[in-house]
């Protein structure tokens, strides 16, 4: 679901999804999303030519996200996160549809999303030449 009022979020989170993902594109007061994509990269550029690079990618994803659980006055506890074209990278062979489901259920997931979206789908850098995600078995809201 697309809305353009950031003051739903309080319903939403409120409300009985299953999962509570939030993707944002305009800054969100008192929500300052890690920067996924440079801590994962900071990590994994010792191990890039490591014959298991998939699997203690994993593991270092998993780290940071665990680590980066914040307490917001508004929304609670929740996990914010911006940059996230590591988890797209094929040699990572990260399940981006699992991870989603893993970190926003019971837990609200903030992802700022800078690419394009469109009818439960997100498009990572653009429809024409992107990613495709499909979001259809997981609750979020776009704004």
């Amino acid at each position: 679901m697309e809305v353009n009022n950031p003051n739903i979020i309080q319903s939403y989170l409120n409300s009985t999804a299953r999962n509570k993902i939030i993707f944002f594109r305009i800054d969100i007061p008192g929500i300052e999303p890690i920067d996924l994509g440079n801590k994962v990269a900071h990590s994994i550029s010792k191990i890039v030519n490591d014959k298991r690079l998939s699997f203690k990618a994993k593991l270092i994803i998993e780290d940071v996200l665990s680590s980066s659980m914040i307490k917001h006055d508004n929304y609670g506890k929740l996990l914010a996160i911006s940059n996230i074209g590591i988890l797209f990278e094929p040699n990572l062979k990260i399940d981006i549809i699992n991870l989603f489901d893993s970190y926003s259920t019971g837990t609200p997931l903030f992802v700022k999303w800078e690419g394009e979206t469109g009818m439960g789908k997100l498009f990572f850098l653009s429809k024409q030449n992107g990613i495709k995600v499909e979001l259809k078995n997981l609750s979020h809201i776009i704004i």
